[in-house]
C-alpha cells in the first residue's frame, strides 16, 4: 500500500520514468513498494505510453504526470522533480529491482556532512559505463574519480533543494544519452563527490526502453555526445550552475579538470568512429557475407585500449 502522504512526512520522492515497458515499470513499482524503508513518495512519470501503461501509472503512483507524447529523458525526470515535495529525491530508470534498506542506506550516505555527496549511486549489475557494476555487496563507500568515473544515469539520489539549485537536469540533450555525464560534470564544478555506496545493489536490465522502441540509438548517442564534449570543452564559469557554498579555488581548478576530460573523451569517440568506418569498409567490400568478418589489424585490441582510457580519464 502507498505510504500516508504528509508534507513532514516524506524523506524521498522516487521518481520514475516510464514509455510503455509496463511489465518493466510493474516490476520495478512492486520492488519500491516492498523494499523502500523510509517515509516516501511515488512519482511516475509517464512519457506518452499508450492507454494501458498511463491509465497503470494514473492508477499506482502517489503522483502521477502523464504526457501526451514522448519528451525526453531530462524533460520527464525534471516533470518529477517540479512536483517532488521529499528532502531528498531519488531517480530512478524504470527497468531495476530494488534490494531491501536501498533507500535507507543511501539517503544515509547522502546526508553524511563529511562525504560532501552531491550524488549517491549504488552498484548495479549492468550499466553503459562499467563503473558501478559489481556482482555482490560491500560495506565499501567512497567518492568517485571526478571526470573519470562516470556511472550511468540508472539511479542518482541527490537533496532536493541541491538538483534544483542546479537547475535539473539539462533539456538540451535530445530524446535520452548524455544527460546524466552532463549532470555528473556539473555537480564535480560546484565542488560536492558522486559517492558510491557498494551497500546496495541493484537489479538492473539495461537500455530496456532504448533497445525496443528506439530505433535510431546510436545516431542519438553519438549526436548527444558530440553536444556533451562541445560543451565541456569549451566550458566557462558562467556556463555552469553556481551553488551558494561552492568554493571558488575549487570551482575553477574542476572546470579546468572538465575541460581536459571532455577533450579527452572527445579524442576517444572520434578514434572509436574511425575504427567502425573501417569495420564497415571492409565488410562492405567482402566478397561473400557468410565468411566471418574481417578486422582492420588489431582493431578489437585497439578498441579495447580505448575504452580503457575513457574510462580512466584518458591516462592510458
Amino acid at each position: 500500500m502507498p505510504p500516508q502522504r504528509t508534507s513532514d512526512t516524506i524523506e524521498l520522492s522516487i521518481v520514475v520514468l516510464a514509455w510503455d515497458e509496463l511489465d518493466l515499470t510493474m516490476r520495478c513499482v512492486e520492488s519500491i513498494r516492498r523494499s523502500t524503508d523510509t517515509p516516501y513518495e511515488l512519482i511516475i512519470v509517464d512519457n506518452g505510453s499508450a492507454h494501458e501503461a498511463a491509465t497503470w501509472a494514473s492508477d499506482t503512483a502517489d503522483i502521477a504526470v502523464l504526457h501526451d507524447t514522448n519528451l525526453g529523458f531530462a524533460k520527464g525526470m525534471n516533470a518529477g522533480l517540479a512536483v517532488a515535495t521529499g528532502r531528498s529525491i531519488a531517480f530512478l530508470n524504470n527497468d531495476i529491482v530494488l534490494p531491501q534498506n536501498w533507500a535507507s542506506r543511501l539517503v544515509e550516505t547522502l546526508r553524511s556532512p563529511e562525504r560532501r555527496a552531491g550524488i549517491v549511486v549504488p552498484s548495479v549489475t549492468t550499466a553503459g559505463n562499467i563503473s558501478t557494476v559489481r556482482s555482490d555487496t560491500s560495506e565499501s563507500i567512497h567518492p568517485t574519480r571526478p571526470f573519470r568515473d562516470l556511472p550511468s544515469g540508472v539511479i542518482y539520489v541527490m537533496a532536493t533543494e541541491t538538483m534544483r539549485a542546479l537547475g535539473g537536469w539539462s533539456e538540451q540533450y535530445p530524446i535520452a544519452s548524455a544527460e546524466d555525464l552532463d549532470l555528473l560534470f556539473t555537480v564535480w564544478c560546484n565542488g560536492l563527490e558522486v559517492v558510491h555506496d557498494e551497500r546496495v545493489l541493484v537489479d538492473h536490465v539495461g537500455s530496456a526502453t532504448a533497445d525496443t522502441r528506439l530505433k535510431d540509438k546510436g545516431r542519438i548517442w553519438r549526436e548527444n555526445r558530440q553536444l556533451f564534449v562541445d560543451r565541456w570543452r569549451e566550458i566557462s564559469d558562467e556556463d555552469v550552475p553556481r551553488l551558494d557554498r561552492v568554493d571558488e579555488s575549487s570551482r575553477q581548478a574542476r572546470l579546468a579538470q572538465a575541460r581536459i576530460a571532455a577533450w579527452w573523451m572527445k579524442r576517444t569517440f572520434d578514434s572509436l568512429d574511425q575504427l567502425d568506418a573501417e569495420r564497415a569498409t571492409i565488410r562492405r567490400a567482402a566478397q561473400k557475407p557468410s565468411e566471418p568478418e574481417p578486422k582492420t589489424q588489431n582493431s578489437t585490441r585497439r578498441r579495447s585500449r580505448l575504452f580503457g582510457r575513457l574510462t580512466r580519464g584518458g591516462d592510458a
